[in-house]
């Protein structure tokens, strides 16, 4: 059969910055001479609408920033690698508190971003593919976006 990791969840709460990291659980298998993950059916946020597949081909591919008002984003990076980052900005002082998580096939994580946090990403290697689910059908009117100015988070400072 193969070896079984269990999963296991972190969930960051930070002034206002509100966020989870899932590792899931990964099993081995001989058959496939691979292995394979089980994540979206495994956690409380499994409620997805659609799931949704990005093929980003070039590196320091930067698409920042935009939240939701309603809608939770679930990432997953099984091939290459991207840098995502998640910020709360108060609205009354304008204070900003942001993280940036690597994920990659090597991290395992699948990154579930909740309403009204603004996130983006940015390709740290060629051919990034970004599998995500979201909790409803896409609708314009429950996303709003900012530009990089209007967060002034340092993306280059993100980088591990």
């Amino acid at each position: 059969m193969g070896t079984l990791r269990k999963e296991s969840l972190f969930h960051y709460v930070k002034n206002g910055l509100d966020y989870v990291l899932f590792y899931p659980k990964y099993h081995e298998d001989d058959r496939r001479r691979g292995w394979f993950d089980i994540f979206f059916g495994e956690i409380s946020y499994s409620n997805i609408k659609n799931i949704n597949i990005v093929h980003i081909p070039h590196t320091n591919t930067l698409v920042a920033w935009h939240k939701h008002k309603n809608q939770t984003d679930l990432w997953f990076v099984p091939q290459g690698r991207l840098m995502a980052g998640v910020a709360y900005k108060e609205e009354t002082s304008n204070k900003i508190e942001h993280d940036f998580v690597s994920l990659s096939p090597q991290t395992g994580g699948v990154l579930i971003i909740p309403p009204n946090t603004w996130h983006g990403y940015k390709t740290l290697e060629p051919n990034t593919i970004l599998i995500y689910g979201i909790t409803q059908e896409y609708d314009p009117e429950d996303e709003l976006r900012a530009s990089l100015e209007d967060l002034q988070i340092d993306w280059d400072l993100g980088v591990r």
